[in-house]
This record gives C-alpha cells, sequence and structure tokens, in this order.
C-alpha cells in the first residue's frame, strides 16, 4: 500500500514497461478527473477508445452509452447535467496493470458550487482501460452514486 498525492492507492509493485504504462495510465486519470471538473465532453470523449463495444454506464437511467459513435452522440448532455464542479478529487484506488489493459476503481470527491448553494458529491468511479495507439483509452466506465 501506498499514499501518494492524497489518495490511498493499493497496487502491485511494477518495473520496466509495466511502471511506464502505469505512469501513462496516472496521467490519464488525472486528465479524466480534471476535464470532468470542467465539465468539458471534448476532453473527456479524447479518452474514450473507438471499439463498438465501448460501454459508459451512470447511475441515472439516461447514463447508459454503448459505442463511440452513441458517446459521440450523447455523452454531452450526459456531462452538461452535472453541477459546476470545483473540483474532482480521488482519494481511494485499487488499479491493476496487466500488459495493454487495465482497471481502476476509485472513490471521488466531486465539490460544487452553484450560488449560494455548494456540496461534495462521493461518487464510485470503476474504469477499463486499453492501451492503444500509444496511450490509455477507456473501454468501460461505471459511474455511481453510493448510498
Amino acid at each position: 500500500m501506498d499514499k501518494s498525492g492524497g489518495i490511498h492507492v493499493v497496487t502491485t509493485q511494477l518495473a520496466g514497461k509495466a511502471a511506464a504504462n502505469q505512469d501513462a495510465l496516472d496521467a490519464a486519470l488525472s486528465e479524466l478527473y480534471d476535464a470532468w471538473r470542467d465539465r468539458d465532453s471534448d476532453r473527456i470523449k479524447a479518452l474514450f477508445s473507438d471499439r463498438d463495444d465501448l460501454v459508459l454506464w451512470g447511475s441515472d437511467k439516461f447514463e447508459r452509452i454503448v459505442g463511440r459513435a452513441e458517446a459521440d452522440r450523447n455523452f454531452g448532455s450526459w456531462i452538461a447535467a452535472c453541477p459546476p464542479w470545483t473540483a474532482m478529487k480521488p482519494f481511494h484506488r485499487v488499479s491493476e496493470v496487466r500488459g495493454d489493459f487495465a482497471w481502476v476503481a476509485d472513490e471521488v470527491n466531486g465539490t460544487w458550487v452553484d450560488g449560494p448553494s455548494s456540496g461534495v458529491d462521493t461518487y464510485r468511479v470503476t474504469t477499463v482501460w486499453s492501451f492503444n495507439d500509444d496511450r490509455w483509452q477507456v473501454i468501460h466506465a461505471n459511474i455511481s452514486i453510493p448510498n
């Protein structure tokens, strides 16, 4: 177990290519949360695979996307429904990289301010990534709100 940047991380010791892949995955995850904070659907979609079996699940019924074409059509309305975030911060992570595939299970606090109202929402975010074209790409994401 390791403490890194305020995130409680559970992972295995990596060396060589696997360690470089983990560093690249960590950078992709940071970009994912920064783009989510900014509600920038184009930056988030840039992390998605072009695969027809790309799957994105959320807590609401409309938050269900299968395939890159559907993501390109509908993801913008999904992210636009988010509150005005000021921060998206993972505070617990379990992940594993195996060659060109990785999975990540994060608990994330999203801090928001909307006029006089503000709050913090906690999410569970599970992502599966594939390393293609020299970068990590999301092939599956499940975002839920624990009770």
